[in-house]
């Protein structure tokens, strides 16, 4: 919604001296054109100024006026994130659906790398190939030492290792911060595997593995 990101730029502009157009659109992660027409909004409403100009040709430094300090104050007291601007929830839960591992192809040939150094029998790399084609869930069991665990390891190995996620999502009217630089590892792009064109409020991560005891 228009009102949560201009409270995420409220915020921003707080925290942050004399930020310009620039500094914001990096950091909230929209584009150059949604931005100015926010801030010009914003503007007309008497709460950010001018304060100089920065780099290239029309870009403005902001800081925030008497009346825009004092919404900036109300906005900090509901949320204290200033980070990107959030995605939909429902945005997110299409993505979850379109990368789902039902819809994946997987060959034997991705089974058979992915279990290479396990000694398996050919049955059971079939039956592990199915389940994993069909999207269905899968129960291993048996005594301690029988390979569950390395197992469950290399399930992930005949997925795609990368899957876009949002830095943030906006779920019943507040943002909740999705992606953690800790727990998740950033794919990095280079110029024999360049980063695609996409909404800079998305991140492509490694798909994780996450192995549990029961």
């Amino acid at each position: 919604a228009l009102d949560q990101v201009q409270d995420l730029v409220m915020r921003l502009l707080l925290n942050r001296s004399r930020p310009s157009g620039a500094d914001i659109c990096e950091q909230i992660r929209l584009p150059t054109a949604l931005v100015e027409e926010l801030m010009r909004s914003m503007k007309s409403q008497d709460l950010v100024g001018y304060t100089g100009t920065r780099g290239q040709l029309g870009d403005f430094e902001y800081s925030l006026t008497t009346k825009g300090y004092e919404h900036a104050h109300r906005c900090l007291q509901v949320s204290s994130y200033c980070g990107s601007a959030p995605v939909p929830f429902d945005r997110y839960l299409e993505a979850v659906a379109r990368q789902s591992a039902k819809n994946l192809r997987i060959t034997r040939n991705q089974v058979q790398a992915a279990f290479a150094d396990l000694l398996l029998s050919d049955s059971v790399k079939t039956h592990l190939g199915r389940a994993l084609a069909g999207g269905r869930k899968l129960i291993l069991y048996g005594p301690a030492g029988n390979g569950k665990t390395s197992i469950a390891e290399r399930l992930g190995n005949t997925l795609p290792n990368a899957v876009w996620i949002p830095r943030a999502l906006s779920v019943g009217g507040e943002i909740v911060q999705l992606f953690d630089p800790i727990q998740h590892q950033e794919v990095q792009w280079s110029t024999t595997h360049p980063k695609p064109q996409a909404d800079e409020r998305w991140v492509c991560i490694q798909r994780q593995t996450i192995t549990v005891g029961g």
